[in-house]
């Protein structure tokens, strides 16, 4: 459980406080490989002149694979739910992410 205020995590504003339901993990097939899933509970950010603000639930899968001590690679499907819906189910939609970092 984690308290927040974010409105589709943060993009569109911050609102009323609400506490929600986090969770991930992750396995470790390789040693340098990472396989996991991750859920968070959309948050109920409270009324507004349009009515209901509740935030989607999102959730998404991932594989990262460590290539160097300092070159990671990550890809992800992430689901925050529908975009467009209106203020009473908020969401930014889903898709694939592809992600690599390097550290100096």
């Amino acid at each position: 459980m984690l308290r927040s205020d974010e409105i589709v995590t943060g993009v569109l504003r911050h609102g009323d406080y609400d506490t929600v339901l986090f969770g991930n993990v992750d396995i470790l097939p390789a040693k340098n490989v990472a396989v996991g899933v991750e859920y968070k509970q959309g948050v109920d950010a409270g009324g507004s002149a349009a009515g209901q603000i509740q935030n989607s639930d999102y959730w998404d899968g991932h594989v990262a694979w460590f290539v160097t001590d300092k070159l990671s690679l990550v890809a992800a499907y992430v689901d925050t739910g529908d975009a467009g819906r209106g203020f009473s189910d908020l969401g930014v939609g889903g898709g694939l992410v592809l992600s690599a970092q390097y550290a100096f």
